[in-house]
């Protein structure tokens, strides 16, 4: 997503002029306060027609949308006050929060009996809030993977049923993660759940 921006990432203002001119004064902030890193001009202490200015965005810089005022003359010292219309028209957000796993709940609770094994295998993944609705959440048991997006704050993602009937008695564990629309990863979360086979059916659960 081009209009969000994390820690890292780098935003980049183009200018388009009638005619050349110094080198402008751009200054950039960010959730209406000033931006930790010293934009970068390009060409550098020339006459142009066009200037793209950039920032690197910093790990202090605060949360919210970026804008941007340009203070430019042209050769014979007159103020260019219309530049800032000649952008690209997009706005951008910084976002350098990390998204939260609040809760990981299944279906067949801490453990999988035997006689639970034809009931729909439901993980429940819960956010701390709903600014992530419609991101998706990846889980993985066994080394495959599953997914499903988020609606609100939260998403149930099935397991199918074939892929629980080879698990022997053991501890199984689950790992949870998802990544914001900015880039921005949560911390993995692993919860772990009990197999218990009926021993006339084998070692399997199925």
């Amino acid at each position: 997503d081009t209009t969000l921006a994390k820690s890292g990432d780098k935003v980049t203002l183009t200018l388009v002029m009638d005619a050349s001119t110094n080198t402008p004064d751009v200054t950039f902030k960010s959730g209406g306060n000033p931006i930790t890193n010293t934009p970068i001009y390009d060409p550098s202490n020339v006459e142009s027609k066009s200037w793209s200015v950039s920032y690197i965005v910093h790990g202090s810089d605060t949360d919210g949308v970026i804008t941007i005022d340009v203070d430019v003359n042209d050769l014979a010292g007159n103020n260019k006050s219309d530049a800032q219309a000649f952008t690209d028209g997009k706005d951008v957000t910084i976002n350098r929060t990390n998204p939260v796993i609040s809760n990981v709940a299944f279906s067949w609770g801490d453990t999988l009996f035997a006689r639970d094994i034809n009931n729909k295998k439901i993980v429940t993944v819960t956010m701390s809030t709903v600014n992530d609705s419609g991101q998706t959440v990846f889980i993985k048991l066994n080394g495959i993977t599953y997914s499903g997006v988020l609606s609100g704050n939260s998403v149930d993602i099935e397991i199918p049923h074939s892929d629980f009937t080879t698990l022997s008695r053991a501890t199984y564990a689950i790992t949870v993660n998802i990544t914001d629309a900015a880039g921005n990863p949560a911390t993995e979360i692993t919860k772990y759940f009990k197999v218990r086979p009926q021993t006339t059916f084998g070692s399997n659960i199925g």
